[in-house]
């Protein structure tokens, strides 16, 4: 699953967010080695204002807010 997103605050006009889900981190690291993303990437530097980063998360379940 995965989703693309802009930010929509002030703070950082142009910042966008993917979401994505992954099975597990195997199948993200398989992923990140396809000849597409590795392709891609030195594409997208040039055209970005700034590097991009990110940020992994846990899924977590349960618990109270």
């Amino acid at each position: 699953m995965h989703g693309l997103h802009a930010d929509g605050s002030d703070r950082e006009p142009g910042r966008f967010l993917t979401f994505e889900r992954w099975t597990d981190k195997a199948a993200l690291d398989g992923h990140m080695v396809t000849p597409e993303i590795k392709a891609i990437v030195p594409k997208l530097e040039p055209v970005l204002a700034k590097p991009f980063t990110q940020l992994f998360l846990d899924a977590r379940t349960g618990g109270s807010a």
